[in-house]
């Protein structure tokens, strides 16, 4: 299975046995499944989540044979069709990843996508931003120094702002700017030594438990970081900790990527309020990307959105990362209709939700009347 996964353009170290691993003991069930018809390798699903609602691929989508031929994809895409409908009582989402060589080949992602539309599956509006590093020098040429802890190396300050700026937006180049005069600098680890990182994720820990808390959002536990860490490398992949530092060391700012295969991608971002004042938050995205450029990735994924986003909050961060430029490609997405089972299982914890809103309303309400008092009911 391995093989044949590192053989197709659509494939990532998401899809791998060690990543696999790692989101089974998160998830408590994970794993990539090789279809074939009469010894005909066809595809592979992936899955990230699997409960009795349905069945996410998480980060990694379907990966497809190593081919351009429409009639051999055809086949495939058909294939995957008749499983998802076999297995109506579940709900499929499947979204791939713009880390993966395949979207290099703009002819066969678009193929694929009407392949799949043409079997009566629906395409979800999701784009992933992806930066060539037109605006930066080959990794060779990009300044760096010695950080402030053994493994750490820093970016140089100078360099930062200028001409590595140049392809971002006006107010993100100010805030740069802004950033360094405040005496702050950049440095990453990027290391296979497992104590250089841990040290890392020491320094960067308490800013995301501080960034996450203040979003509402639950931290993750410095275990995570390092079993993730660890997988990432076991995958054949290079993971980042790049901080943006005070002048007298304190991280601000933190950013994780992943490197593989020469593709980047943005894992994680957080500050502290004190960083958010000082505009570290653009300072260690734009060193994150200059530091994968450091380390040889040829393009870096910023993010991805889906078109007609409502939440304000996501749009924002959509916003926020469409000023570091880079160029727009829609991804493979899809969600297969629930079935009747599933619909109903849906309305009935729907109904119970709301059952229980009532309720709660009910009390509020009594007790308000009774002066604050629990009321008998």
């Amino acid at each position: 299975m391995t093989r044949w996964l590192l053989r197709s353009p659509d494939h990532t170290l998401y899809h791998l046995g060690p990543y696999i691993d790692f989101t089974s003991a998160q998830n408590g069930g994970a794993d990539v499944f090789l279809v074939s018809r009469d010894g005909n390798e066809l595809f592979a699903l992936t899955v990230h989540s699997w409960t009795g609602m349905g069945v996410d691929s998480g980060y990694s989508g379907v990966v497809f044979p190593a081919t351009r031929s429409e009639r051999a994809l055809r086949r495939s895409v058909a294939a995957m069709a008749e499983l998802l409908a076999a297995n109506s009582h579940l709900q499929f989402r499947c979204v791939q990843s713009a880390q993966a060589p395949a979207y290099e080949d703009a002819g066969r992602v678009t193929l694929l996508q009407r392949l799949i539309e043409g079997e009566g599956l629906v395409l979800e509006p999701v784009y992933g931003r992806l930066s060539a590093y037109e605006h930066m020098p080959d990794p060779g040429a990009i300044p760096t120094g010695q950080g402030r802890h053994p493994e750490a190396v820093s970016l140089d300050t100078d360099w930062l702002t200028a001409d590595a700026v140049r392809e971002y937006d006006p107010d993100t180049r100010n805030q740069i700017r802004q950033a360094v005069r405040h005496g702050l600098t950049v440095e990453y680890i990027c290391t296979a030594d497992p104590l250089a990182r841990a040290a890392a994720y020491a320094r960067f820990q308490p800013l995301h438990e501080e960034s996450w808390k203040r979003t509402g959002l639950l931290a993750k536990t410095p275990e995570y970081w390092l079993s993730l860490s660890e997988t990432i490398a076991a995958g054949g992949g290079e993971d980042l900790v790049v901080l943006a530092l005070a002048d007298d060391g304190e991280p601000l700012a933190g950013v994780i990527c992943h490197v593989y295969q020469g593709r980047a991608i943005y894992w994680s971002g957080c500050s502290s309020a004190k960083g958010l004042s000082a505009r570290a938050n653009p300072l260690c995205l734009h060193g994150a990307i200059a530091a994968c450029r450091q380390v040889g990735a040829s393009k870096f994924e910023i993010g991805r959105f889906r078109a007609g986003e409502t939440s304000p909050k996501v749009r924002a961060i959509d916003d926020y990362k469409s000023q570091f430029g880079g160029e727009l490609v829609r991804i493979t997405a899809f969600a297969t209709a629930p079935g009747l089972a599933l619909r109903a299982r849906t309305a009935r914890a729907n109904a119970a939700f709301e059952a229980r809103r009532r309720l709660a309303v009910e009390i509020a309400r009594a007790r308000a009347r009774a002066g604050g008092r629990p009321s008998p009911a």
